[in-house]
């Protein structure tokens, strides 16, 4: 992201250019005026009127080139921001989905909520300000040099005051920008969090401690917010100390200067016009600095590097999938011990359960959310944590309960925007029960105007436009009408297309066109030997449900 630090470069050369046109404006503004001053002691008006008439066109000049100048900044700013965040979704989408879902999630999250506003107050703004803090001194030391050449030293001498200063200053703020980047990266996944748990919070009367925790974070981000701008109102305060004693020590030196050189009073009007035009830029110099120094971590937050991947199996298709004497949960707890299941190409296997068997676990495995404790899973002889990320994840289309639905076309959320023809569309849509519904119907707030049969029926369309070769479903049918529940499992079942059900909802119409069935129970897996014994044990668990 360095590379973007200038932002928008053909942009950035127009406005450099129509800033050097403004500042050479007023610099010859400053010297005409002076020049003016001369002609009125020595009672030219003549002269006086022409240089009138000059002045009146700078001005003139001058109010066009400011509005040129202000459209310029804008659109270099609009270019800029946009480039910086187009580059960095470019980047998002580039990154592994399992690095991404592991452990990069709430660092994406804060950049793109908060982060990138903060570059453009504290860097983008800033650098428009040091542009224009640099054009304004070289015009200035211009404007001295036409007077006394030996006066052009004591700019720079203020310069590498001011320099010296923004670097000692730019230090505490930089720590304290860290500290704020962090405590509103926190501060938004907590927001986050609440707003996607919003149900469990009022189901279960979370709300007082839930308002605590929100308000300990509010506090720490107004904390956070305080130190940075006490450092920034220090730096502020001394820097203005120093241009004041400054400005005293020029006045002192120009009025020895005047009385040993004999300036006109026209020359000393423009020396104090263009030290007036230093003045400004060296007491923001040292504070400009010092906010983009210490902005300088947030742009190095943007940098998202894709790790180099050990995987190195390739695969283009699906044949079998296996776990094979698998230990799967977590590194202090163990799941399910001993897991042997197997699913070949165009099986439909059916794996039930009572909740918190441990149903969940399997599919977590073959999400790799998680990863085996011991033993392997493999899918066509290859561990699934050699495959290449985006080989294996394509393999495979996930309908559960809270599948996303994006706003907008029917179509697009069955296609998510591929090029497809309304033929193909429709015909998958009648197989799986969606043939009432029009291409073209708006979906809205996440599938919220559709039924909860319907939504189903949506996720399983998209995953078959997507040619995934493996459907697995999640617990389906546990929000469902049964009437609508029986019906989309036996259009799922009908499906040429290799499948997964996990569910503790059965139906006993649809259990023979399963080509096997598992259960999970006493902390593993093992498959019915009959259908008869798949009916007592879903009897059971429904009899020690609470």
């Amino acid at each position: 992201m360095n590379r973007f630090k200038i932002g928008h470069k053909y942009s950035l050369i127009a406005m450099i250019v129509i800033f050097a046109i403004s500042s050479a404006l007023y610099g010859l503004q400053s010297y005409y005026i002076g020049t003016l001053v001369d002609l009125g002691l020595e009672k030219n008006l003549p002269g006086m009127i022409e240089l009138a008439k000059i002045l009146l066109l700078l001005a003139g000049g001058t109010l066009f080139v400011d509005m040129i100048s202000a459209y310029i900044t804008n659109r270099w700013i609009y270019l800029s921001m946009n480039q910086l965040k187009k580059d960095y979704i470019d980047n998002v989408l580039n990154q592994d989905i399992l690095d991404v879902r592991k452990s990069k999630i709430p660092k994406l999250f804060s950049n793109l909520t908060n982060d990138f506003d903060r570059y453009e107050e504290k860097y983008i703004n800033n650098f428009i300000r040091l542009l224009s803090m640099v054009l304004q001194f070289i015009t200035a030391i211009i404007l001295i040099g036409t007077v006394n050449v030996y006066l052009m030293l004591v700019p720079f001498i203020m310069l590498a005051i001011m320099w010296g200063r923004s670097k000692k200053s730019s230090k505490p703020i930089k720590e304290k920008e860290k500290e704020k980047t962090e405590s509103l990266k926190n501060y938004t996944n907590y927001i986050n969090e609440t707003i996607e748990g919003y149900e469990i919070i009022k189901q279960h009367q979370l709300e007082d401690t839930r308002e605590q925790r929100f308000i300990e974070h509010a506090t720490q981000v107004q904390k956070d917010n305080y130190q940075v701008d006490v450092q920034t109102t220090k730096a502020d305060a001394i820097n203005s100390l120093i241009i004041n004693l400054l400005l005293f020590t020029i006045i002192i030196i120009g009025m020895i200067v005047a009385r040993n050189t004999g300036l006109t009073l026209g020359n000393i009007v423009v020396v104090f016009s263009a030290f007036s035009r230093v003045i400004w830029p060296l007491q923001q110099l040292s504070l400009v600095l010092a906010e983009m120094g210490g902005i300088e971590d947030v742009i190095h937050n943007f940098e998202l590097k894709k790790e180099d991947s050990q995987r190195d199996k390739q695969v283009d298709s699906f044949n079998h999938l296996e776990f094979k004497n698998s230990h799967l949960g977590y590194e202090d707890e163990v799941i399910l011990q001993d897991v042997n299941l197997q699913l070949q190409r165009g099986e439909k296997i059916l794996i039930i359960g009572p909740s918190g068997a441990g149903k969940s676990t399997i599919l977590k495995t073959i999400r790799q959310s998680i990863t085996p404790c011991d033993g392997s899973v493999t899918l066509n002889g290859y561990d699934i944590s050699e495959i290449e990320a985006h080989d294996y994840f394509s393999l495979f289309a996930t309908v559960d309960q809270v599948g996303f639905i994006f706003s907008g076309k029917l179509r697009d959320n069955i296609t998510l925007y591929q090029d497809m023809s309304d033929q193909k569309i429709v015909q998958i849509m009648k197989q799986v029960g969606l043939g009432e519904l029009n291409l073209d119907s708006m979906i809205q707030n996440n599938g919220g105007n559709l039924s909860g049969g319907q939504r189903a029926r949506v996720l399983l369309a998209r995953a078959l436009c997507l040619d995934a070769e493996i459907i697995v479903c999640d617990e389906i049918f546990a929000s469902l009408d049964a009437q609508v529940a029986r019906t989309i499992e036996s259009d799922l079942l009908a499906l040429d297309i290799t499948s997964i059900n996990v569910s503790h909802i059965f139906f006993e119409e649809n259990l023979p066109k399963y080509s096997r069935i598992y259960i999970v129970e006493n902390n593993t897996i093992k498959v019915a030997s009959e259908l008869g014994e798949v009916h007592e044990r879903m009897l059971e668990f429904t009899a020690h449900t609470p």
